[in-house]
């Protein structure tokens, strides 16, 4: 199992079809940042039009690897086939979130209201102290919260899982799986740091990469661990659209 593989395969199907790549993101971009600017309700409906796209590209890079023909439409397969999963997918990572961040919130707070009504001065040492802490705690949870999500969507679009068993089978399969899965992450944080010296132009191969190469991860991994069967061909659903 070797993650700098799922990027070379990944960058192999780019080439094959990269007009329709590129086109795929800065469509994504401009729909999700144009929904964000929405009061209220921006966030999290652009949370859900981002799950939505992101099983279009599983789609899509399943339809490519098997040799066809990649059509505009098919970054919208997800509105089609798992609008609801991507709903419930959506409330719960908000849900999650929630928890991640009730240590910075309560532990920060607590110790801002203590140190203002209930001590004669401000206890600097100990207020860093606090939000060290429950920075690192938050961190943590997060951690554990990435872990849940990083095959969530792969899981729901190739195995037509519910959102939370899919979650929960993430979270075991990158707890097996820990260390070829932090390779893959640290290898994908270089490709977004070498964007930086293209001036933002490699973005435009790189964040695609990052979305096709969810393919080959889920393929090596859950082959490995026999628990999933391979992911759908051109055959099956996609057929039906």
């Amino acid at each position: 199992m070797e993650a700098q593989s799922w990027i070379t395969k990944s960058y192999d199907l780019f080439k094959k079809q990269y007009v329709i790549f590129i086109c795929f993101f800065l469509t994504e971009t401009i729909l999700i940042w144009g929904i964000r600017h929405f009061p209220l309700l921006g966030l999290p409906v652009s949370m859900v039009v981002s799950s939505l796209l992101g099983i279009g590209w599983l789609y899509s890079a399943q339809k490519a690897d098997s040799g066809t023909t990649l059509v505009f439409k098919d970054l919208f397969l997800g509105f089609s086939l798992k609008f609801i999963d991507a709903v419930i997918y959506t409330v719960i990572y908000l849900a999650l979130m929630g928890v991640c961040c009730i240590p910075m919130v309560f532990g920060v707070g607590f110790e801002f209201v203590k140190n203002f009504f209930f001590t004669d001065h401000f206890n600097i040492p100990q207020f860093t102290f606090v939000l060290a802490m429950a920075g690192i705690l938050s961190l943590l949870l997060f951690a554990l919260l990435l872990m849940a999500c990083t095959f969530a969507l792969p899981l729901m679009t190739y195995q037509n899982m519910q959102p939370f068993e899919a979650m929960k089978k993430s979270f075991d399969a990158c707890s097996k799986y820990i260390w070829p899965l932090t390779w893959y992450g640290l290898l994908l944080l270089g490709l977004l740091f070498l964007c930086a010296l293209t001036l933002g132009l490699g973005v435009l191969v790189v964040v695609p990469l990052i979305r096709i190469s969810q393919l080959y991860a889920y393929e090596d991994i859950f082959k490995a661990t026999k628990a999933a069967p391979s992911p759908l061909t051109s055959g099956d659903q996609l057929s039906t659209l």
